[in-house]
Parts: C-alpha cells; sequence; structure tokens
C-alpha cells in the first residue's frame, strides 16, 4: 500500500549483543528464549552471515549441534531461508572433514564455518588449528523440548569454545556464543550452570 510504513516485528540480535553486563563488561555469552517463528534463528544466522561477508578471510564462525548425527544437510538448513530472504543467488555447499565429525560450510565456494557436535567435544581438541579464523559460534535449540541432555553438556560446550578460543597466535581470543531456544524451561542446564533462575 502506497504511503504505509512496515515495521518488521521479528527478533533482531543486534540491541542483545550491543549490551553490556551488569558490570559494564562486553558479555561472551548471549542467550535469548522466547516464542517460536520469533525469528530468532534467522537473526543469529544472518549475523554469522553478515560478519563473514565484511571480512571473508578471518570472519568464519561454527554452528553447533548436539549429536553428530543430527548434522545431515547442514549447508541447505542452515541456509534456505536466508538464501530466500537475504542473499538470493548466493550458495551454500559443505565438505566433511575428520570422518564427518565437522562439516565445513562454504559461501559461493568460500570457507565460512563449521557444523560440530558436542557429543564429540574431546574429539574436536584436535582439530583447534582450522578454527583460528572463527569469530563467534551459535547454539540455536540450546534447550531440548523433551529435557533430554548429553551427559555434562555445559562441560562439552565450554571445552569447545576454549578449544576455537585459543587459536589465531592468541591464548585467549574473545569469541562470542549466541544461543537460542524456544523451549523455556527452568531444568535445562545452562540456566544452573550460569546462575539464571
Amino acid at each position: 500500500m502506497d504511503g504505509v510504513a512496515i515495521v518488521s516485528s521479528y527478533y533482531d540480535c543486534n540491541y542483545l549483543t550491543s549490551l553490556r553486563d551488569k558490570n559494564g563488561n562486553v558479555p561472551e555469552i548471549f542467550i535469548t528464549d522466547g516464542n517460536r517463528t520469533a525469528g530468532k534463528s534467522v537473526s543469529y544466522k544472518k549475523r554469522l552471515i553478515d560478519t563473514f561477508l565484511k571480512k571473508t578471510d578471518i570472519n568464519q564462525f561454527i554452528y553447533l549441534y548436539r549429536y553428530k548425527t543430527d548434522m545431515s544437510n547442514c549447508a541447505e538448513s542452515f541456509f534456505t531461508d536466508l538464501e530466500r530472504l537475504f542473499y538470493k543467488g548466493r550458495e551454500m555447499t559443505e565438505k566433511r572433514l575428520f570422518d564427518g565429525a565437522v562439516i565445513q560450510l562454504e559461501l559461493d565456494g568460500l570457507p565460512c564455518g563449521f557444523c560440530v557436535p558436542l557429543s564429540l567435544a574431546s574429539k574436536i581438541k584436535k582439530y583447534s588449528p582450522i578454527f583460528s579464523r572463527v569469530r563467534h559460534m551459535f547454539f540455536d535449540e540450546y534447550q531440548d523440548e523433551d529435557n533430554r541432555y548429553l551427559a555434562d553438556e555445559v562441560s562439552k560446550l565450554m571445552s569447545i569454545h576454549t578449544t576455537v578460543a585459543r587459536g589465531d597466535g592468541k591464548q585467549v581470543r574473545y569469541v562470542p556464543l549466541y544461543m537460542a531456544s524456544n523451549t523455556v524451561s527452568m531444568l535445562n542446564p545452562y540456566y544452573s550452570a550460569l546462575g539464571i533462575n
């Protein structure tokens, strides 16, 4: 309609990621929980791609899964909605690395990120050099709607984060972790570990 402004009612992660914590520090973990179809996943995945496109040689990302068996068709499941909405004509493909323990995502032929399963955290440590250009991580649906989690899942997530954040000539790098979920349950191990009540 002419003369009518359309305002998006979908979630935009840029506000949350611009905030400081209660001590005035830049947080390294950002959590978004809320109803399904709010646009949380799309907003964070768009952030990963937009950051990569600003400087394709250093701005890779990690997209986390709970299990290796969940990582079928990573490129398609990650990029289909993004291509249609924001990146028409671009193509995302994937390559299996280390017997499928890691999947490398490529955007128009350029390595842009990795799909990594929490369940193989101890194995992932051996591959830390390939993550030296990773600048941020996203764990979508970190709360399982059936409350089924890996044994020591939070420790596995922190292990992978440490593996990624120690590269690129530094003992520790700032690598923000974005976490989103439709489910909100006080039974999830992350609320407990982070003191959220």
